[in-house]
């Protein structure tokens, strides 16, 4: 147990240096985040014309267009966050290079590293983008602002940012086994994007559904976050929510490690 605790503080410490280290890469960098902002109202534009019609010609009952329109509002916000194939690419690189080896030469996990980096430019991305999105929900949309709901909504959405991160390294590392992961970044990409709620809300599937992605950890990546600010969450709802999604990050983490060592035992430089 006390080498598991020493460890996780030796990782998390990897983690928070090489963020800090991204953090300035982006700042030195500001134009690719003003273009990842001019996107942002780009996709909303599109959605706001689409549901517009679907709303008008009464194809979705129950739900007003400001619910919809605060949904993908901060929807947009989330999954704009990060250049998530570029990461899985360039993992992919490093693999495929060698020169992964020099991460495990010096002893510092690769996994700390990108996830640090997924994690810097995630906040950077945020920052920036936050008032815009604000303003947009206060003066269009339909949110439950409350302590609650805030706390809620911000715990929730960093355990999305990191699971997020953790399962796009994952596909970065799949390399190990598929030498090109295009194949995969597309498929995961399409799983995702339909199990997060970022395509279509999850509270319009089915009940069969509803309750597939409840036992799924993609929810905690998008919906979970936004359905806590559009919606309040009780004290024991979010508690249940925060813990689950916790628990996904241990597993995804022991999943990253397991495949990390599987991977690297099948690794061509390292002489099998």
């Amino acid at each position: 147990m006390t080498a598991m605790v020493a460890d996780a503080r030796r990782y998390l410490r990897f983690t928070l240096a090489y963020a800090g280290i991204a953090l300035r890469d982006l700042l030195a960098y500001r134009v690719d985040l003003f273009v990842k902002l001019a996107g942002y109202p780009a996709r909303l534009i599109m959605a706001y014309f689409l549901w517009r019609v679907l709303l008008q010609a009464q194809m979705v009952q129950g739900y007003g267009f400001r619910d919809l329109l605060t949904y993908y509002v901060l929807t947009y916000f989330a999954t704009q966050m990060y250049p998530f194939v570029r990461m899985a690419r360039e993992v992919r690189n490093e693999i495929y290079s060698g020169d992964i080896t020099v991460f495990l030469a010096r002893g510092v996990p690769h996994s700390a590293v990108w996830i640090g980096r997924f994690a810097a430019a995630a906040l950077a991305y945020a920052v920036l983008v936050a008032p815009l999105v604000a303003a947009l929900v206060l003066l269009l949309g339909r949110v439950t602002l409350t302590v609650q709901s805030i706390m809620s909504f911000l715990g929730l959405f960093c355990i999305g940012v990191i699971l997020k991160g953790q399962f796009w390294y994952l596909v970065g590392i799949s390399s190990y086994f598929t030498e090109e992961n295009l194949g995969t970044i597309r498929f995961y990409d399409l799983i995702e994007r339909l199990l997060s709620g970022a395509v279509l809300p999850i509270f319009l599937f089915p009940d069969w559904a509803r309750r597939l992605c409840a036992c799924l950890p993609f929810q905690y990546t998008l919906y979970a976050p936004v359905q806590a600010l559009m919606q309040g969450s009780a004290s024991a709802q979010y508690g249940r929510s925060f813990a689950l999604g916790l628990l996904w990050c241990i597993i995804l983490g022991f999943a990253i490690q397991a495949v990390a060592q599987k991977g690297w035992r099948r690794f061509t430089a390292h002489g099998v």
